[in-house]
């Protein structure tokens, strides 16, 4: 049995799984085949990796407790954790599925053991005859037991029924589960997109802040350069300014002289 990844139950139809008992039985007992009972299986239907074919019995009385009780043998089959955990599952959806199925699986393998046993003890081959006379030899196997308790299909169709509530009621609790589960994980990708836009926007503003904080110190530069450069202009003008001073300075000492100079010189000739 195959359950694919994608919330599919996988049970076969009963057509399918019950052709396939009819067949095993009737091989089991014209001796095509060695009869395999429930217990016989035990082993593999506890291996996932045991092939479907190896996991149908061939006891009629194996086979009459999987038709009485409604149970396909390959649903019988252990599957790890991994097997439940279907696309976009959470591990703790997986194992809550596999925890769930585990419990119907291990009840339907203690349910068929013990109706084979009670078909042991009362007699029953599914040979027509002799199961005759085993039915006349259990008072209490009909449905006329004389007071002594439920007859045996009484007891069958109730465990039957108990299996299908089991079976039922885990399947709700489960779907329930992964729907709170679900509402969980959407509640929690909600506030994670907000906190994830939140970061986006606080990272926007962060880069921004930088940007024009560069832009400022670059203007900063900018002004402080070109106040520099007034400030050196300035101090060449007025260097300029002063040495033109200078020059005019000696230059009127040097006509000042020169007249002193000519008039001493004309006072003596």
């Amino acid at each position: 049995m195959t359950i694919n990844n994608n919330g599919n139950n996988g049970h076969r139809p009963a057509v399918v799984w019950l052709n396939d008992l009819q067949r095993a039985k009737l091989e089991g007992m014209t001796g095509t085949k060695p009869k395999v009972t429930i217990q016989d299986l035990l082993e593999k239907i506890n291996d996932p990796n045991a092939p479907e074919q190896a996991l149908i019995p061939s006891s009629p009385r194996s086979v009459e407790s999987c038709f009485r009780l409604g149970v396909d043998p390959l649903e019988l089959q252990y599957h790890p954790i991994a097997f439940y955990k279907y696309t976009g599952d959470t591990d703790e959806i997986a194992k809550l599925r596999y925890e769930k199925n585990e419990q119907v699986r291990r009840e339907r393998v203690k349910s068929l053991i013990e109706l084979r046993k009670r078909l042991v003890d009362d007699g029953w081959t599914g040979e027509y005859g002799r199961s005759l006379v085993s039915a006349k030899k259990s008072p209490g196997s009909d449905s006329g037991g004389g007071g002594r308790g439920p007859s045996s299909a009484t007891m069958v169709e109730r465990e039957r029924q108990r299996l299908d509530i089991l079976k039922k009621r885990q399947e709700r609790e489960l779907a329930q589960i992964v729907s709170h589960e679900y509402q969980r994980k959407e509640l929690a990708d909600k506030q994670q997109r907000k906190v994830d836009a939140l970061e986006a926007r606080t990272a926007e503003m962060a880069r921004q802040k930088a940007e024009h904080d560069r832009e400022w110190l670059s203007k900063q530069r900018d002004i402080e350069l070109a106040r520099v450069q007034a400030d050196r202009e300035l101090e060449r003008e007025a260097k300029r300014g002063a040495e033109e001073r200078y020059r005019r300075e000696r230059e009127i000492q040097r006509v000042k002289e020169e007249q002193e100079r000519m008039m001493k010189k004309e006072s003596y000739s």
